[in-house]
């Protein structure tokens, strides 16, 4: 599907074959996005034990989930984790579906959920913001701007936590095309994340690997004088 216009031009495919670009079909589309939902669910479960275990969640006490879809994994983590309060922000209906998953999973109470855009201001002050295979879907102005909302937000000693597919480690060529088609987005690999985040302030500290298909890059706020230059260490669990 339009495979070659966007190998050719880094531009998305499917808006060129549909007349709109994807996301506007699932903004207007029940089925679509309730299609959509499942398969991120699907694509995420078998792995969500390995990244629940793989990572020291307990150093936070609060997380927002950034496009958190319906709450599995952070569920998960804060099932983990019975200190831990978390607050998950996406779009209706996938947000009343999370509030099922957490009354589900028994952390209702400790939860919140706001039916709200990654582009708009974010629910602030939470010690860590997590983005779960959000930014892979966006070309990198747009990633910035997601990227950005979460810095606007964060605790000053807090963490922004990615995880999804790196290039290089343990993305496929296959989905790298996949996402280059369907949205203009890319598997990035480590140092395009860190020159996506650095205008924002944010240095890379480390690069997990807690499952085969997935890595987890955790980001911390640059302090005055600590400009980020150094390699992330990588590490896998």
């Amino acid at each position: 599907m339009e495979l070659s216009h966007s190998v050719s031009t880094g531009q998305a495919g499917y808006a060129r074959r549909y007349g709109r670009d994807f996301w506007a079909d699932l903004a207007e589309s029940p089925h679509l996005r309730a299609t959509f939902d499942r398969q991120m669910r699907h694509r995420l479960r078998d792995q969500i034990p390995r990244i629940v275990t793989g990572f020291d969640w307990s150093r936070f006490a609060s997380i927002v989930d950034v496009g958190g879809g319906r709450g599995d994994l952070l569920a998960a983590v804060m099932a983990a984790h019975p200190g831990l309060r978390g607050h998950l922000v996406d779009l209706e209906p996938t947000a009343a579906e999370a509030r099922h998953t957490f009354a589900a999973h028994g952390v209702a109470a400790r939860t919140e959920v706001t039916a709200a855009s990654f582009f708009d201001p974010l629910p602030a002050g939470a010690q860590a913001y997590l983005l779960v295979d959000i930014l892979h879907d966006w070309d990198d102005e747009h990633a910035g701007r997601i990227l950005g909302r979460c810095v606007e937000a964060v605790d000053p000693a807090g963490r922004v936590l990615v995880v999804e597919p790196v290039g290089g480690l343990r993305a496929a060529s296959e989905f790298d095309l996949a996402m280059l088609v369907m949205f203009g987005g890319r598997e990035r690999r480590v140092e395009e994340f860190r020159a996506l985040a650095a205008p924002h302030g944010l240095i890379l500290d480390r690069v997990i690997e807690p499952t085969d298909q997935r890595c987890l890059l955790e980001f911390s706020l640059e302090k005055v004088g600590t400009p980020d230059t150094g390699p992330a260490p990588v590490s896998s669990v």
